[in-house]
């Protein structure tokens, strides 16, 4: 099933569906990975489990889920992206099951009826938030999207989490000292590291409550 390519890389950001009648579920993804000892990593979430994937470079199939060929429920499926943008971004680009039923059905994820946009550095993108020694500086292995406070925050008031945030960026100036890409700047583009992809504002995803937490770069 090949009828969408969606490319994304800021943290959290995913797709999420509701399937129905599949007995293999693959869904095709791949990542031009920026450095090769930091993957880019995403979660899936079918129903209640969850498990992370690295993502390699080049179009392959990935296997999401395997169900009973008897199996008539609704499932939910999600795929969020766990990593930055500085370590690369993920398109997702097609499915493929297989052992369809007479019943099989793909139709989107009902969204939760409020969304939180939280806005933020390094603190917000989950920088070294699986790293238990806290000495081993950026790896994306541990780098978690779903474990930052943003998302403990959301789950909480059962509301959507986006996140639009880059480590080492400020507000006037980076943790480089540079001024170049900083929050503001790249605030209105859906690929941060990309100037010509501008976000479209409008009104079918508009935040109901926006927290932002930069400035500590700044400063550094």
């Amino acid at each position: 099933i090949r009828e969408n390519e969606f490319e994304m890389a800021y943290p959290h950001t995913g797709v999420g569906f509701k399937v129905r009648g599949v007995s293999n579920l693959y869904v095709s993804m791949y990542s031009e990975t920026i450095d090769e000892t930091n993957p880019t990593y995403v979660g899936v979430i079918v129903d209640e489990d969850t498990s992370k994937i690295a993502i390699e470079e080049g179009r392959k199939n990935y296997k999401i889920a395997q169900f009973p060929s008897t199996d008539s429920k609704e499932h939910v499926v999600k795929i969020i992206k766990l990593t930055e943008a500085q370590v690369g971004n993920l398109v997702i680009d097609g499915m493929h099951v297989t052992a369809m039923t007479d019943d099989f059905n793909v139709s989107p994820v009902d969204l939760a009826p409020m969304c939180i946009e939280f806005i933020g550095n390094s603190i917000t993108c989950g920088y070294g938030n699986e790293d238990s020694t806290n000495h081993v500086g950026f790896l994306s292995e541990h780098q978690n999207a779903m474990k930052t406070y943003a998302d403990i925050v959301a789950r909480h008031y059962r509301a959507e989490c986006c996140l639009t945030a880059y480590s080492g960026r400020g507000l006037l100036r980076n943790f480089s000292g540079d001024s170049f890409g900083t929050i503001p700047e790249i605030y209105e583009r859906c690929l941060p590291d990309d100037a010509s992809s501008s976000y479209s504002f409008n009104d079918a995803y508009t935040p109901n409550l926006v927290v932002i937490n930069v400035g500590t770069n700044d400063f550094s």
